[in-house]
């Protein structure tokens, strides 16, 4: 005769409650063969239509939830992190007090890249300060760890997580994880897309992404983006999200299509208006002499060797944005025009 274990019965409660949330929302829900060490694949239903979008839950149910501290900590197996961590979907970790019917979330891989990256700071500040460049390192380097701490989740047996309160998961929640989801598909995919611009050719053998002076690693995208996209500045080389209606009303050219899950990449045109490299000085514009932006395009001494302007001098043009020049220019003419009336 098969028993029926309490662990087991806590399981199903755990699973039905979750599954009920994501029924509400209609969004697709299956459940998955427990071996595989998640427990459900979830595809994303907006407006009554399925999109590309899809994840996997991984779901605890407990009795008795420890919390502290605003949070609720659940101690898991190291391996199990590690799966989830590698997986080529996002894993979402959900665990139900079955008692009082709520679950609570958390995204595995987004949590888990906070805690290394607290543990990489501490190495750098206390064990390696002379590592300030590593800010710029694309790939994670092999570093010989000295000491164990809190943050050292990969070498332990077990690790816990802290999952907040406030992370109650329902279904008036789901439009928030959606917009989580997609930002987290859309940040891993773009460093793919990027490399794959970058592709080493026969005239150029690296990558000018990471040969440029000016490469910073892509920033975070930010929630405030709805529709986002990458844009490229044409002067820097370097690479930041973008709002694709922006990218499309500034004429931007598209340089790469996307699939599924892929952002738009566009070639930015105006540097000075849109690129945080060049726009914070750290990029190839250069300061206007005038208003202090960084707006001066960089040109060489050709572009002034015919310069003919009779209002301004090259070499004041050298130093002036686009506004900037335009402005001296009109001022002169005013000015010129009041000198001949008199």
């Amino acid at each position: 005769m098969v028993e029926r274990t309490k662990s087991s019965q806590i399981g199903e409660k755990a699973t039905l409650l979750v599954e009920k949330i994501f029924n509400e929302a209609n969004w697709v829900c299956n459940r998955l063969h427990p071996d595989f060490g998640i427990d459900l694949y979830v595809k994303v239903v907006e407006s009554e239509h399925i999109t590309p979008w899809e994840f996997h839950v991984q779901i605890k149910g407990t009795e008795r939830p420890h919390i502290s501290k605003g949070h609720i900590h659940f101690a898991i197996d190291t391996e199990h992190l590690k799966y989830w961590y590698d997986s080529p979907l996002p894993v979402l970790f959900v665990i139900c007090d079955v008692q009082s019917e709520k679950a609570y979330w958390l995204w595995v891989k987004e949590y888990l890249e906070e805690i290394d990256k607290k543990y990489f700071d501490e190495l750098i500040h206390k064990d390696l300060p002379y590592l300030d460049y590593l800010e710029f390192v694309e790939e994670p380097l092999e570093i010989k760890r000295t000491h164990s701490d809190k943050f050292d989740w990969q070498a332990r047996s077990k690790f816990t997580l802290r999952i907040p309160i406030g992370n109650q998961l329902t279904p008036e929640i789901l439009p928030r994880l959606f917009a989580d989801l997609r930002r987290k598909t859309l940040m891993h995919n773009a460093l793919r897309i990027i490399g794959f611009i970058e592709t080493p050719n026969e005239i150029n053998e690296s990558s000018f992404c990471f040969c440029s002076p000016y490469y910073r690693p892509l920033p975070k995208l930010d929630q405030s983006i709805e529709k986002p996209a990458l844009a490229r500045c044409i002067l820097c080389g370097n690479y930041f999200w973008i709002e694709e209606n922006v990218a499309i009303d500034w004429e931007f050219p598209k340089i790469y299509g996307p699939y599924p899950h892929e952002p738009a990449v566009y070639d930015c045109e105006a540097p000075e208006e849109f690129c945080p490299v060049c726009t914070s000085g750290k990029g190839a514009l250069e300061q206007c002499k005038n208003c202090g932006r960084y707006a001066v395009l960089p040109l060489d001494d050709e572009f002034y060797e015919d310069w003919d302007d009779p209002l301004v001098s090259g070499d004041e043009a050298k130093q002036l944005c686009y506004e900037c020049l335009e402005e001296l220019r009109e001022q002169r003419k005013h000015e010129s025009k009041g000198s001949n009336l008199i």
